[in-house]
């Protein structure tokens, strides 16, 4: 079982230090909207597609997929029956898996619900065939770049099609294509009268993703839903692919969220007695963290011996041992250069230089 995180759940944050929080944090795998990277994927050139891919690699990570497809798009429709709308939908579904392989991601998530909603007087069997003819054109080409779609059962509050696995499991035969299948959200199968355990392994042959969350809007273990039984039948039907934490309220904060919820599933994985996953450090990785944290001490330690400077840290309380930051170092020494004298100065501006060079690499490996 991998563990991977819905990335919209960090708005405003940059793609590195999203990767960074995320890999830290535990996780292997990162799901990607579109819609964070550009208003169309295809905005996103083949330079930063290589580019987002590498940043997240370079952390361990793994771009699993792309959902939240057709989100803040227009002119895109699942279910509409115009000609045009639908050759639209089909090429820019094309793009997004062209995409998706780009970036090293193998399953496109489609639940989009407001562009898949079945206007006023169309019947669900007619919408059900307006997108098994998008589907059939796309899938393919999409073959050809080992790319999946993953149909996502909508609750009925979000949606008026595909409200149900077996809604679902009927568009699935409708393609008949082996990499057409179903992705299963917890939120989502909160709605359904059979229980989310027995829903996992009746359509445990079609399932190749599942979204955590709970009814709350928030990330497992953070609402009433009890994943022991979940996860344990996860683990009867033999799933081994991506548990992928989906929220849609991140007021508690996304570092919570992510580390919460993380926390539990893991727990829950123990209390089952199943191996729990835990993300490998790199050798690079732990040996560059190593020296970070070394240099930092020798760094301080040196630099309080200073007389001038064990002066200005007493009177101004300006620095700790732990939570020196640059401006700080540039006060120091600056008040150190106006103080005193000889080689006295030239030590404080060596230490200038490294305070100033070593927490940018700092933060590249700490945060700090």
């Amino acid at each position: 079982m991998k563990f991977a995180i819905c990335q919209e759940l960090f708005v405003g944050w940059e793609w590195e230090r999203q990767c960074r929080f995320i890999a830290e944090t535990g996780y292997t795998g990162v799901e990607v909207a579109p819609f964070t990277l550009a208003s169309r994927i295809t905005e996103v050139s083949s330079e930063q597609r290589r580019t987002i891919r590498a940043v997240a690699e370079s952390q361990g990570l793994t771009i699993c997929g792309l959902h939240w497809l057709l989100a803040k798009t227009e002119g895109l429709h699942l279910t509409e029956g115009d000609s045009a709308v639908h050759r639209a939908t089909a090429q820019y579904l094309i793009e997004l898996g062209n995409a998706c392989a780009d970036l090293g991601g193998t399953v496109l998530v489609f639940g989009s619900p407001l562009q898949r909603n079945l206007k006023p007087g169309m019947t669900k069997d007619q919408g059900l065939g307006n997108a098994a003819a998008v589907f059939r054109d796309v899938m393919p080409v999409l073959a050809e770049r080992g790319v999946r779609i993953a149909i996502e059962p909508l609750a009925p509050s979000e949606s008026n099609f595909i409200n149900t696995c077996e809604e679902a499991f009927q568009l699935i035969e409708r393609i008949d294509h082996p990499l057409f299948v179903l992705h299963q959200d917890v939120r989502a199968m909160l709605s359904e009268s059979k229980p989310i355990p027995d829903l996992i392994l009746q359509y445990a042959s079609v399932t190749e993703h599942f979204h955590v969350n709970d009814g709350n809007l928030l990330g497992p273990g953070m609402g009433v839903t009890d994943y022991r039984p979940i996860f344990d039948a996860l683990l009867q039907s033999r799933y081994s692919g991506w548990v992928s934490v989906e929220v849609f309220d991140d007021s508690p904060g996304a570092e919570r969220i992510a580390r919460d919820s993380l926390r539990y599933m893991r727990d829950v994985l123990r209390d089952l007695g199943a191996p729990v996953q835990w993300r490998k450090k790199s050798e690079r990785y732990l040996i560059q963290r190593a020296a970070c944290w070394v240099l930092t001490f020798v760094c301080f330690l040196s630099l309080a011996s200073l007389p001038g400077c064990a002066k200005y840290v007493s009177t101004k309380k300006r620095i700790n041992v732990i939570g020196n930051t640059r401006n700080d170092a540039v006060l120091i020494t600056r008040d150190i250069l106006r103080t005193e004298s000889g080689s006295m100065k030239w030590m404080a501006r060596c230490h200038r230089k490294v305070f100033l060079w070593v927490p940018q690499w700092m933060r590249k490996t700490l945060y700090l």
